[in-house]
């Protein structure tokens, strides 16, 4: 009975000095840009293996400051987030157990555009003459406009112009 206390107790303090804290969720997520402020991001579940409490914040690396990580595991967004600034941000997340035991996750966050901008002309306003005996077909003006959320695209995305009269 003696040695069986001893080894439990042995079993016991190797358990409690070499508990794991254990994250899940994804490393790398795709939301769309310009969320409202406090919009969910990605949700995450961290434990101590040995049941201990066990402390969520965020690292003070990288795009930290975009973020803000609830205890609920919830990580959210904390600023604006503009494709058209930068694509893709990172934050790590740190889970700390009450025996001062650590984890930590590194998480990417990849902007999908949005069509928040409106094309720009490069002439506010034009007047074009047209001769009486232009031939169909003859080009009598090329407007030229420019969209901020198409210049990280494809090289095939394009501006549809139309003509009213």
């Amino acid at each position: 009975m003696r040695h069986w206390l001893l080894i439990h107790s042995l079993l016991i303090a190797w358990r409690c000095c070499h508990a794991a804290v254990l994250f899940s969720g994804p490393g790398q997520v795709t939301i769309d840009e310009e969320r409202p402020l406090g919009s969910p991001v990605a949700s995450f579940s961290v434990k101590d293996s040995a049941g201990l409490p066990v402390t969520l914040s965020l690292d003070q690396v990288d795009d930290y400051s975009y973020f803000e990580l609830l205890q609920s595991g919830e990580l959210r967004t904390a600023a604006r987030l503009d494709r058209e600034l930068r694509t893709v941000y990172r934050c790590r997340l740190l889970a700390t157990s009450s025996n001062g035991d650590s984890k930590r996750q590194n998480v990417q966050v990849n902007l999908r555009d949005i069509n928040d901008n409106a094309p720009v002309f490069a002439a506010r306003q034009a007047t074009v003459v047209v001769l009486e005996d232009a031939s169909i077909g003859t080009i009598v003006y090329r407007a030229n406009a420019t969209d901020a959320d198409l210049v990280r695209l494809t090289a095939t995305a394009e501006i549809l112009f139309s003509c009213t009269v």
